[in-house]
């Protein structure tokens, strides 16, 4: 077997499993919605926070951004043999919404 064919066989084998595992993430999540419970919220009346919904919002917005990155760099020839940067933009909203999680998380702790 050369290395072109195990490299291609390893490739496969990720994608099974990395399907597999995506398969048995959202099976988890669809028969149990009690995991989801705690995400937006840890208050007894169960009122949403606005820290953790902001930090949510901004998260996946950046993680659609960065999977268009990646798809636009499998469209190119040759195919990259590395991940795609990510913008200083996302980087900064990233860290500033985790700011903003943590002040708001400090901020109910302390009153």
């Amino acid at each position: 077997m050369s290395l072109t064919q195990l490299a291609s066989l390893a490739q496969a084998g990720f994608e099974v499993w990395l399907a597999a595992f995506a398969i048995l993430v959202i099976w988890s999540l669809a028969t149990n919605p009690e995991r989801l419970s705690g995400l937006l919220t840890t208050r007894p009346d169960g009122a949403i926070e606005p820290e953790r919904l902001q930090s949510l919002i901004i998260m996946l917005a950046a993680a659609v951004a960065y999977l268009t990155l990646g798809a636009k760099a499998l469209g190119q020839s040759p195919i990259p043999h590395r991940l795609p940067d990510i913008s200083k933009t996302w980087l900064t909203a990233l860290t500033g919404s985790q700011i903003l999680y943590l002040g708001g998380k400090i901020g109910r702790t302390l009153s």
